[in-house]
């Protein structure tokens, strides 16, 4: 059995702008897709080691990880074993709720969280199979042949709950979500339409807490897999109300840009110079162009024209901010790590006040080289093919009238 009082192997980056208050309570805070058992298939990991995608050293090696992170929440997404991680992490102190994805998947959201930390006062759940009743979503444009029906009903779900810290403010809360956005890279417009749906529920949760609980301003953490990488349209969108989100989007993009030069030099095909003649920028240009217009039409997903978000409106109703952006700067560079595909599309956002704050973040690998991720994941140092994303933050008293 793990030993959740081991000493920590982990790395912390603190926040920059960080100071301490005087009084102040802190919490870790953790979000990780822990990759379920029932989606391991031996030939798609076939380029991890066999003996890591069993269960019992998967259950081991999750439950060795989780412990080193040493946090008071997690926000675990892919959770398909829930009973066994009950009763394991009940043994150090977690209470926990959960719901499970409807149809077929056998995975779902819980939050675990320490019972001598926090008090669980109510929690609700997000169902985005509501989207396909409902199509409340004016900007898809729903039209009258079932075509959005069919397409955002994909048993995806979340769960929010809002807890009383036992030693912070006696009349503060902090409500924490959990989500698992759909995964699928070209129904960009059901994910965007999954994130919309999920701040107007969080504003609704946050009503509810504030009035049922007299709690002004209850502090917001959203964590999850929102499969969605830093440019999307969904990221955009969910940091839409903050005045640095801006900032965060170009300083995400200025990374990518760098990341696809370094990679684009180490072809090794192109050895030798080339004289370039004075059209070939024009004709790089048309060939991207293209490039790009062949590759939106070859994939064909259920016979259908995908609609792109290319934009919004309105900006998300509740202001959100990444903890990795505000204490890095950035996001991290990958959160999913699989020899054909890396990228961040996990992330622990939080709305900024004056009662919450950042202190730090868990240092993640910065490099496809590292030896803790070479090779790609799963691996016998991360059980999942995501990894987790820890942030700890800091409660301030509140102010006297």
């Amino acid at each position: 059995m793990t030993s959740f009082e081991e000493e920590s192997k982990v790395s912390w980056s603190v926040c920059p702008k960080f100071v301490p208050a005087e009084g102040a309570t802190r919490f870790r805070l953790v979000s990780y897709n822990m990759l379920a058992q029932s989606y391991i298939g031996f030939s798609y990991y076939s380029y991890s080691p066999s003996d890591c995608l069993y269960w019992r050293n998967r259950s081991k090696a999750t439950l060795t990880l989780l412990g080193e992170l040493r946090s008071d929440f997690l926000c675990l997404q892919e959770l398909d074993e829930y009973a066994f991680y009950k009763t394991r992490l009940e043994t150090y102190g977690y209470y926990s709720v959960y719901i499970q994805r409807d149809g077929w998947g056998p995975d779902g959201c819980g939050i675990f969280y320490k019972h001598n930390v926090a008090e669980l006062l109510i929690k609700d759940t997000i169902e985005y199979n509501d989207l396909a009743e409902s199509c409340y979503d004016d900007d898809l444009g729903h039209n009258d042949d079932g075509y959005y029906d069919d397409h955002l009903g994909r048993n995806c779900v979340g769960i929010m709950a809002a807890f009383r810290l036992r030693c912070g403010p006696s009349n503060h809360i902090v409500i924490v979500a959990n989500t698992h956005i759909f995964w699928d890279p070209w129904l960009s417009h059901v994910k965007f339409a999954q994130a919309k749906y999920l701040t107007q529920r969080l504003v609704e949760f946050k009503t509810l807490v504030s009035t049922k609980f007299e709690c002004a301003e209850p502090s917001i953490i959203v964590a999850g897999d929102f499969n969605s990488i830093p440019n999307s349209m969904v990221y955009k969108y969910l940091i839409s109300s903050h005045p640095d989100s801006k900032l965060w989007i170009e300083n995400n993009e200025a990374v990518t840009e760098v990341e696809s030069f370094e990679e684009e030099t180490e072809v090794e095909s192109f050895e030798e110079e080339t004289e370039v003649e004075s059209d070939s920028k024009l004709w790089i240009e048309n060939n991207e162009a293209v490039t790009e217009v062949e590759s939106f039409e070859e994939p064909e997903v259920e016979s259908f024209e995908e609609p792109e978000v290319e934009s919004f409106e309105e900006p998300a109703p509740i202001p959100l901010c990444s903890v990795y952006a505000l204490v890095k700067g950035r996001e991290p560079k990958f959160t999913n790590c699989q020899p054909e595909f890396k990228d961040t599309l996990d992330y622990i956002f939080f709305s900024p006040s004056g009662l919450i704050t950042p202190v730090s973040v868990l240092e993640l690998p910065d490099s496809t080289t590292s030896a803790d991720v070479i090779g790609g994941l799963p691996n016998f140092y991360h059980p999942s093919d995501h990894l987790p994303l820890a942030a700890e933050f800091e409660i301030r008293k509140i102010k006297s009238a």
